[in-house]
C-alpha cells in the first residue's frame, strides 16, 4: 500500500510501522513509502535504483540498455547474493529466521558437502515449508549474527528500528523516477546491511565501496530521505565479514566521498535522459579508431 508523504503516516495505513519516519514531513515532500512491497514487485517495478544507475557508471550505457531497458541480460546470481540475502531475512525478522530455515542430515549432502537432489528430496519430506540450507552456511550465519549481536552500534540500531525494508519513490528535479530500499530505518537514520570478504573492515572495506559504489548509493538514498521530508543523513552501513573472525563494524562515509558519488549519479542519470531521447546506447567513440587511454602512473613504472 503507498503512503504519500505529504499527508502523514497513519496507524490504519502502516500497521505495527507506523512510526517509521515519524519527524514532520516537509511541505516540499514528494516522496512515497510502500510498506510490505514483495521483493521481486519493488525491482521490477518503474524508476531508476542506485544498482541500476551504477551499471551506467561503472559499466557502461551497452550494458546498462541490456540489462535494464532491453532486459536481455538476466539479473547476475552469486553464492555471495544468496548468502547476503539470508542474512538480510535475519536483519528483518530477528532469530525467527532460524526457525524459517532447515539444514538436512550430512548423510543426505553431495560429496562435497553440498545440496543436491537428494537432500532436496530429504526437505521436500520432512520440512516441506522451510527453506533449505547446508549445514555449512547455516554455521556461517550464526556466526556472523553473533559477531553483529557483539557490536553495540549495530545493536542500537536494530533495536531501534521502525521499519524494515521499505521501499521509497520519488522524482527528481530533473523529473526523473528514482527508488531506493533501506534494509532498516530507525526514526533518524537509514542502515543498510552489507557482507564482505574483508577481514579487516576498517582497513580494506574501502575498496569495496569503490568497486561496488556505496557511496554512490549513500548519495542516492539521502536524495531519498530528502524528498520524504527528512533530513538528509549519512547511510549508515553495518558491515560483517564472511571470513573468520567474523568482524562487525558499523561505518558512515566520509562527506567528500559521498559528494563524489553523487557527482557520478547525476552524470549517469544525464546521459540515461539523453540516451533515452535518442534511443542510441553505444559508448562514445564506436566505431572509431582511439588511443588507448593509461595512467600516467603505469607509464611512468615502465620508463
Amino acid at each position: 500500500m503507498a503512503h504519500e508523504l505529504g499527508m502523514g503516516p497513519s496507524s490504519t495505513s502502516w500497521g505495527s510501522q507506523v512510526r517509521v519516519l515519524h519527524r514532520p514531513f516537509a511541505d516540499e515532500a514528494t516522496a512515497v513509502i510502500t510498506a510490505d512491497e514483495p521483493i521481486g514487485d519493488y525491482h521490477s517495478s518503474a524508476g531508476w535504483s542506485k544498482s541500476q544507475i551504477w551499471d551506467h557508471a561503472s559499466r557502461g550505457p551497452q550494458y546498462f540498455y541490456l540489462r535494464h531497458v532491453a532486459k536481455s541480460i538476466p539479473s547476475e546470481e552469486t553464492s555471495a547474493l544468496a548468502h547476503g540475502s539470508l542474512l538480510h531475512r535475519w536483519l528483518e525478522v530477528g532469530d525467527k529466521f532460524f526457525s524459517e530455515v532447515v539444514s538436512p542430515p550430512d548423510e543426505m549432502l553431495t560429496d562435497t558437502g553440498l545440496v543436491g537432489k537428494k537432500a532436496k528430496q530429504w526437505a521436500a519430506e520432512n520440512a516441506p515449508e522451510q527453506l533449505l540450507i547446508s549445514a555449512k552456511e547455516l554455521r556461517q550465519i550464526q556466526r556472523e549474527v553473533a559477531a553483529i549481536k557483539g557490536h553495540k552500534a549495530a545493536m542500537e540500531l536494530i533495536d531501534s528500528a521502525v521499519a524494515h525494508e521499505i521501499s521509497v519513490r520519488w522524482r527528481s528535479p530533473e523529473g526523473d523516477q528514482l527508488r531506493c530500499r533501506p534494509d532498516l530505518c530507525t526514526e533518524d537514520v537509514w542502515v543498510d546491511l552489507k557482507t564482505t570478504r574483508e577481514t579487516d573492515i576498517l582497513a580494506s572495506f574501502w575498496k569495496s565501496v569503490m568497486s561496488y559504489g556505496y557511496h554512490a548509493q549513500d548519495g542516492h538514498y539521502q536524495w531519498g530521505m530528502e524528498a520524504a521530508g527528512m533530513e538528509a543523513r549519512p547511510l549508515h552501513f553495518i558491515v560483517v565479514s564472511t571470513l573468520p573472525p567474523h568482524q562487525c563494524h558499523v561505518v558512515t562515509l566520509p562527506h567528500s566521498l559521498v559528494a563524489d558519488g553523487r557527482k557520478v549519479m547525476l552524470r549517469s542519470l544525464a546521459d540515461i535522459r539523453l540516451r533515452m531521447d535518442l534511443d542510441y546506447w553505444m559508448p562514445d567513440q564506436h566505431g572509431e579508431v582511439v588511443e588507448l587511454p593509461v595512467p600516467v602512473s603505469a607509464m611512468w613504472r615502465n620508463s
